[in-house]
């Protein structure tokens, strides 16, 4: 896919991709992905022009999108590997794309649940690429049903700005900086704040009808319905209301749980407020009882203050008395 179709040749910009990923662990994946992108808008622009080296990561992903689907498949290669698809000439893979409708399509492969979608990087409206031949973006918006993620309308001109710069036209290397730069801020789906991105107003079947007709898509359904465009337009409205059922839902939920946590915070300051309340209660039965302990401390000091003076003048009276009697019995004596 990083090679032109000529034999026993490898370019320096092939092997600076591989470069990277051996020295400084840069996935090559961007660089395919640019290659991509790039060739296919090379063609379009070129009208009629053939493409050799992106047919087979083309190849993988249109058999992911049509094919039944392995269960256990951790990758599209692996699940290419199983469901080994017949070979096809080429009015039958004509017929294949004509035929196919929105219910054909399977647009989440089991391989893909889980992964987050990068929307926008830096100040660029989608996600620009680095390739070893140019520079191009993909826009996020028109990829997100691949990944779980709902068309809620047409996306805004302003969120499909168009980068794209071959390296051969002349310099490019301030450009490289600034997407450089962005791929250090990027943004994916869930946090993404912009609601300028998407019109809720046209929805995306309509929006689609017209890009088919100003791409001007070589081919025509085979077995056309008249009731395809009214069929999808209920299927979106349907999507619509069922959207507008979970935002509901979602909106119910997030006023209970907002209920909860203010009940849970009036608790919590109702349990703050008893615990202080008895801490102050605490505080003042020990301060009383501490005061009633010296109360009590200092009058058992005054009652042996008492006792031991008691006992003083009893001594000091039976002293005085023994000494009256001692001298009354002198004085009878003497005479």
């Amino acid at each position: 896919m990083l090679f032109p179709n000529v034999n026993d040749f490898v370019d320096c910009a092939a092997m600076n991709a591989f470069v990277g990923y051996k020295s400084r662990y840069e996935n090559p994946v961007t660089a395919i992905l640019t290659e991509v992108y790039g060739t296919l808008n090379q063609c379009h622009e070129l009208k009629r022009r053939k493409m050799l080296c992106c047919l087979p990561v083309l190849y993988v992903w249109f058999i992911s999108r049509v094919s039944k689907g392995i269960l256990n498949a951790t990758c599209p290669v692996e699940e290419l590997l199983q469901c080994k698809p017949e070979i096809k000439g080429a009015n039958e893979w004509a017929q294949l794309c004509a035929s196919l409708s929105e219910e054909k399509i399977r647009w989440c492969a089991s391989w893909q649940q889980g992964s987050h979608i990068i929307y926008h990087c830096g100040n660029y409206p989608n996600v620009p690429l680095m390739g070893i031949r140019c520079c191009i973006n993909y826009n996020p918006l028109l990829a997100q049903r691949q990944f779980g993620y709902p068309m809620r309308g047409s996306p805004t001109s302003a969120s499909l700005a168009t980068l794209r710069i071959y390296y051969e036209e002349g310099t490019f290397a301030e450009v490289l900086h600034q997407i450089r730069d962005a791929w250090g801020n990027i943004v994916r789906a869930e946090g993404d704040p912009r609601s300028w991105t998407v019109d809720e107003r046209i929805p995306y079947n309509q929006w689609l009808a017209a890009r088919v007709k100003a791409v001007k898509l070589p081919f025509k359904l085979i077995s056309p319905d008249s009731n395809v465009e009214k069929r999808l337009l209920n299927a979106e409205v349907q999507q619509a209301k069922l959207l507008r059922a979970e935002l509901e839902r979602t909106k119910q939920e997030n006023v209970t749980l907002t209920n909860d946590l203010q009940n849970l915070q009036q608790n919590y300051a109702n349990l703050k407020h008893d615990k202080m309340e008895s801490e102050w209660v605490h505080e003042e039965l020990i301060r009383k009882q501490k005061q009633d302990l010296t109360s009590v401390n200092a009058e058992l000091r005054w009652k042996s203050m008492e006792c031991g003076i008691t006992e003083i003048s009893e001594r000091v009276r039976r002293d005085l008395c023994g000494e009256f009697k001692r001298d009354k019995q002198e004085a009878l004596e003497k005479l």
